[in-house]
């Protein structure tokens, strides 16, 4: 087509000397125009596709199970309106395709244009806000554990923001829309979807940019500390927590008995008979069995034998005896006690198995929604320095390598690129979403 058109006369001339563009000529210089402009956005387009193919899949896989097929709470909540507000970002990355494949022709469409910068605008800073306030359920729920948000408040929450954003994004409306670029030819224009040229260089579009992205910045750094935070007390709790285990078995010899068996009260019978024959056969041979049996840390098993062992020496005291044994024996029982509920405050794996199972859940939910933080920040990063950079010194284009444009163009929109990879963290920390993706696969119904 290029090589037709370039056959026939730029221009051609009037009767009054005057040089006019023919409408053929100028549909070339638009359309060389805007394969050039492809070239730099040919990186991101690439991107896009992807992000569209797995964001929608993805996304909308967790919106089906964690809000249709998994028992609902605040997390589980949290996720559904944050794939919600993804899928919603993966429909309008279609558009986003078109437009960096033609950016010399998609402004012509201007309402399709505007709401797509309106939704954009929505989508992204709902799954922001959201990221937030989830950062701060994690804080209170681990560090405060009587401090934790309700499903009603959750509910709330995500009521207001998408009230607050619905007032934040609609001004994109007024300020998005097309923008008229220049060509080689004076009087030949492409139509970009950005600025729209009635507002463009108005203070109202500068100030409304700012809040903009004043509130992201606010909100990535919100979510930065809450989760320093949160990994600094556990680091703190596991540190103080292994120091007083240490401590305590290094002072109370006795916890170490109970925490081998810690619900037998014949082990502290035991271990008297052991102590006392120990002070009474004080041999070589002796020492060495006791340290061997020590080491080894196994107490016998047969209970029936210790019974009746323990029986016949209570038996054959005399009466007066017997009643300090029995005495001896409520008392070791009370210490037993005493030494098994420290060992529990102490070692909480000791704990039920269904508290530990619990307690380790919740462990791996923090770590899944940490890293979709982290990924989320991470991608933003890049667009927060080329914006920086253009607005504290304005780049210039026209003197930058392609390559160089093409990493800027990739970066500016890299805010995009967590929408795709959030389904895959959660399928890698999260079972019960894993499981419910098999049995959707194989066809196993709920």
């Amino acid at each position: 087509m290029i090589g037709i058109i370039a056959s026939h006369s730029f221009t051609k001339i009037s009767v009054t000397g005057q040089t006019n563009i023919s409408l053929l000529s100028k549909e070339h210089i638009l359309w060389t125009m805007n394969e050039q402009l492809y070239e730099m956005n040919k990186p991101i387009v690439i991107i896009f596709i992807f992000l569209v193919l797995v964001g929608l899949l993805g996304n909308s896989t967790v919106v089906y199970i964690f809000g249709f097929r998994l028992k609902k709470n605040s997390i589980h909540i949290f996720i559904t309106a944050i794939a919600v507000f993804d899928t919603l970002t993966c429909i309008l990355l279609i558009f986003e395709i078109f437009d960096k494949r033609f950016p010399m022709y998609i402004g012509v469409y201007t309402e399709i244009c505007k709401t797509v910068r309106f939704l954009e605008v929505f989508a992204n800073g709902c799954s922001t806000l959201v990221m937030s306030i989830i950062a701060f359920d994690r804080y209170y729920k681990i560090c405060k554990p009587f401090k934790r948000l309700p499903r009603k408040m959750v509910r709330t929450s995500l009521i207001c923001i998408v009230a607050f954003m619905l007032f934040l994004s609609w001004p994109m409306v007024l300020f998005h829309g097309t923008e008229s670029i220049k060509t080689v030819h004076p009087t030949v224009f492409g139509a970009d979807c950005a600025d729209d040229d009635n507002f463009k260089g108005s203070i109202y579009s500068g100030i409304y940019f700012i809040i903009i992205f004043v509130i992201i910045l606010l909100c990535i750094i919100e979510v930065v500390i809450m989760y320093m935070l949160l990994f600094l007390r556990i680091l703190k709790w596991k540190n103080s927590t292994i120091r007083k285990s240490i401590a305590r078995v290094s002072v109370n010899p006795d916890l170490r008995f109970s925490t081998c068996k810690p619900n037998t009260f014949l082990t502290i019978i035991k271990h008297e008979e052991n102590t006392t024959s120990r002070s009474k056969n004080n041999t070589p041979e002796a020492r060495s069995s006791f340290k061997e049996d020590k080491q080894s840390n196994k107490i016998p098993q047969d209970e029936e034998m210790l019974k009746i062992k323990t029986n016949i020496s209570v038996t054959n005291l005399p009466k007066e005896q017997h009643g300090q044994s029995h005495n001896s024996t409520l008392m070791e029982r009370n210490k037993h006690e005493q030494v098994e509920t420290k060992s529990k405050e102490t070692f909480p794996e000791n704990g039920h198995p269904l508290k530990r199972r619990k307690e380790a859940k919740l462990g791996m939910t923090t770590v899944m929604l940490s890293l979709t933080a982290l990924l989320y920040v991470l991608c933003y990063i890049p667009t927060i320095v080329v914006e920086c950079i253009n607005a504290f010194s304005p780049l210039s284009f026209q003197a930058l390598s392609i390559s160089t444009r093409k990493i800027l163009v990739v970066c500016n929109s890299s805010y995009f690129i967590n929408i795709g990879f959030n389904p895959i963290i959660y399928g890698v920390f999260n079972d019960n979403f894993r499981n419910e993706v098999k049995a959707i696969v194989f066809g196993e119904t709920k």
